[in-house]
């Protein structure tokens, strides 16, 4: 499918460990990934490379199933980070909403 950055919600499906989905600054207030399989791995970064979220799915959610989808809730909403990176995406689609 391919990253998808229009509305407040990005669907993210394509990783890179080099290429940022955006390279400014961005609110993100919360994430929701859906990964295809139990074990898969999610890592996003901000622009520099460091952590903002780590995670490996314990079930699958393929079917968007709510028991296995997973959420990120920001603790500083108001607070930027300095671009977005996809950097592992075993399976899934992760939902990005912005502000």
């Amino acid at each position: 499918m391919g990253n998808s950055l229009t509305g407040r919600v990005w669907v993210l499906d394509t990783p890179s460990t080099s290429v940022n989905v955006i390279s400014t600054p961005v609110r993100i207030p919360s994430m929701q990934w859906h990964p295809n399989a139990t074990d898969n791995d999610l890592i996003v970064q901000d622009g520099f490379g460091n952590a903002i979220w780590t995670v490996r799915a314990k079930i699958g959610a393929p079917d968007n199933e709510s028991d296995g989808i997973v959420t990120w809730s920001n603790p500083e909403p108001q607070t930027p980070f300095h671009g977005l990176r996809l950097h592992t995406l075993d399976g899934g689609k992760l939902y990005v909403t912005i502000s």
